[in-house]
């Protein structure tokens, strides 16, 4: 998915409720899979004014796990579009069309310790 308008609006009190929803989408599919899930860019620093779209960071221990949730993730409706440039960041894309949740990024990244 390309960004071809980029809009900076005020902060939005739902932007962390829109995490959730999508976090909650995700979590039947990929739960037991990763480290942790982070809401991460500016829509997740209070009173920021951002672009309204939710990034999400889907963090994993061992690269090892990366197949399991591109599976996962498939099943979703994304597709991985790989490191696009950043080492060990692989992004995800759906059709935004076919969601009723807030557009958002995706991506599964190795932990830090891991790098």
């Amino acid at each position: 998915m390309r960004t071809e308008h980029i809009e900076v609006i005020p902060y939005q009190a739902t932007w962390p409720l829109a995490f959730k929803q999508i976090v909650a989408h995700l979590m039947p599919s990929i739960a037991g899979s990763f480290t942790r899930i982070e809401h991460v860019g500016s829509t997740a620093v209070p009173g920021l004014a951002a672009k309204p779209i939710i990034d999400i960071d889907i963090v994993i221990a061992q690269v090892s796990q990366l197949q399991t949730l591109i599976t996962s993730l498939a099943k979703l409706g994304y597709y991985c579009e790989g490191e696009l440039g950043v080492a060990q960041r692989y992004a995800f894309s759906y059709e935004p069309t076919t969601s009723a949740l807030k557009l958002h990024h995706l991506y599964v990244c190795l932990a830090a310790a891991e790098k």
